[in-house]
Parts: C-alpha cells; sequence; structure tokens
C-alpha cells in the first residue's frame, strides 16, 4: 500500500494535487490511501511500503509552519516521494535551506544523475512553486532546471523529491517510484 499524504489546506486544492496522483496509481492498480497530514495516524504510516507527500496551492504554507507533524519522516524506513512541497518538507527536515524563487510553467528538467525515478536524460516538466530547495551535503542532485536543483535524493535513504509537478506531465515518475523495489544502499 501507497500512502498519499495530503498538505492542501483547501478541501478544493485536493483535486488539483492530490486526486491526480491517486488517479495514476489506482490506474497503475496499485493500492492508496490518502490521509491529510494533521490527521495522519501511526497506522497510516507503519503500514506503508511507500509514501508519497503531494504538493499545494502556490500560496499555501501550512505544511511548513507544521514541520513537527512530519516527525515520522525519520522514523520510518518506507521511501518517500516528496512533490513540490513534500520536496520542500524533506529537505526542511534535513536541515537544508528553502529559498523564495518562483516558477510557474511547463520547463526544461535535465537529469545529471542516473536514477529511478525517469530513465529519460531530458523532458519537460510543469512547476507550479514560490519557494524552492538548497540541497545540503545529505542530498544529491538528480536533477536541474536551469540553475534550480528541482529533483534530489537523499545520499543514505530513500528520500526522493520532485519541484516540479510529475502527475501533470511525466506521470511515468510516479509510477516508476511506486513500482520499484526496494533498493540496497
Amino acid at each position: 500500500m501507497i500512502l498519499i499524504v495530503n498538505v492542501c489546506s483547501d478541501r478544493l486544492s485536493y483535486f488539483e494535487f492530490v486526486k491526480p496522483v491517486e488517479d495514476i496509481l489506482k490506474k497503475a492498480n496499485i493500492d492508496v490511501v490518502s490521509r491529510n497530514f494533521l490527521s495522519l495516524e501511526d497506522t497510516n504510516i507503519k503500514k506503508a511500503e511507500r509514501v508519497i507527500i503531494c504538493g499545494t496551492a502556490l500560496k499555501d504554507f501550512k505544511y511548513l509552519n507544521n514541520l513537527d507533524r512530519f516527525a515520522w519522516v525519520n522514523e520510518t524506513h518506507a521511501p518517500i516521494l516528496g512533490i513540490c512541497a513534500g520536496m520542500q518538507i524533506l529537505a526542511g527536515l534535513s536541515g537544508c535551506d528553502i529559498i523564495e524563487t518562483s516558477r510557474i510553467g511547463r520547463y526544461k528538467v535535465r537529469i545529471v544523475q542516473k536514477n529511478i525515478l525517469s530513465s529519460k536524460r531530458e523532458f519537460y516538466s510543469y512547476f507550479l512553486n514560490s519557494k524552492a530547495v538548497e540541497p545540503n551535503e545529505d542530498f544529491e542532485t538528480l536533477g536541474e532546471s536551469g540553475n534550480l536543483k528541482c529533483m534530489i535524493r537523499h545520499k543514505r535513504r530513500e528520500l526522493y523529491g520532485c519541484l516540479f509537478h510529475p502527475e501533470v506531465l511525466n506521470q511515468e515518475i510516479i509510477t516508476n517510484f511506486s513500482q520499484q523495489s526496494t533498493e540496497v544502499m
């Protein structure tokens, strides 16, 4: 089962940022459970084989003001994919800087390191963010868009981040993450 974590403050944002991820996984016959981060329970986390932390609206930062609600990230052994806000959460919990920068629209992503998320060397993806991440020494950069580090991976754990929204373009990133066997580190 894949646990999908909803970080949206506005209920309508669910339909833009969470439901598309659910639909991609259900279409691939993958069992999913979705929970809002404010009502997430230990049993949800313990049952999860993988976790996807979805993005949210451009000016919704409730998740950043509640990083303590994500302490479970440091306790679980399940692989985690953070999408946009989810990447910011993973990076923020690891002490990376969250920086102000906006990118809205379709931009080219260049893969700089081989990874399980995408086998493509370049692709266009959809960005909708007003914050980004400056990875620290715990992370390696997997992809860049201009000077923006937009795909990262933790060096010692299976924590992945995409600053862009693969549920819009590049849905295979979500299915690749969900169908990979656990990597040996």
